[in-house]
């Protein structure tokens, strides 16, 4: 058989940040962050990641070789990333900290935490920050914690809604389902 045909797109940035940091030794250093990560991508070749932006890193939605951030939750938030993209063009991720969904360009916070994956059924899994990190399902409006360790994610959900991710429990990460 053939072997398969690949192309590699470079998505560039939304644009450069400039960083200034104190180092532990008294000074102050600056840096340019221009960089971008691919993180997800549906059937439509849609793909969702972070760059780097002059005002923070945000998520961005790849599609008709235009590179688009998803912006923020509200005003005085500074940085967003994009974790998971449905067929259905619904994406997942995180906004200073709380977990949301935007769908037709209009956010939805469903609370503390991050979005990880969303299936086509808009069931999404993640990790929250309540209690530490722990695993949620939010379903049908419903958001649900799903284990009891204190450092837990889901990590992907399938199409039955099962979710996959990781735990931690007496000093080390379990995989779980």
């Amino acid at each position: 058989s053939a072997a398969p045909n690949y192309k590699i797109v470079n998505l560039r940035t939304i644009g450069p940040q400039v960083v200034t940091h104190t180092s532990w030794f008294g000074g102050e250093y600056t840096y340019t962050n221009n960089s971008s990560r691919g993180i997800s991508i549906n059937d439509s070749c849609v793909a969702v990641g972070v760059s780097s932006s002059p005002s923070g890193d945000r998520g961005f939605y790849y599609k008709n070789k235009a590179l688009n951030s998803v912006g923020v939750i509200n005003s005085s938030h500074t940085w967003s990333d994009a974790y998971d993209i449905n067929n259905n063009g619904v994406i997942v991720g995180s906004s200073n900290g709380r977990a949301y969904i935007l769908s037709n360009n209009v956010f939805t916070d469903i609370g503390d935490g991050r979005g990880r994956s969303i299936n086509e059924s808009g069931q999404i899994t993640g990790d929250t920050f309540i209690s530490g990190n722990q695993a949620f399902l939010y379903s049908g409006g419903v958001f649900q914690i799903l284990t009891g360790a204190s450092l837990s994610n889901g990590s992907r959900i399938n199409e039955s809604g099962l979710v996959v991710g990781e735990t931690s429990r007496g000093g080390g990460y379990r995989d779980w389902e």
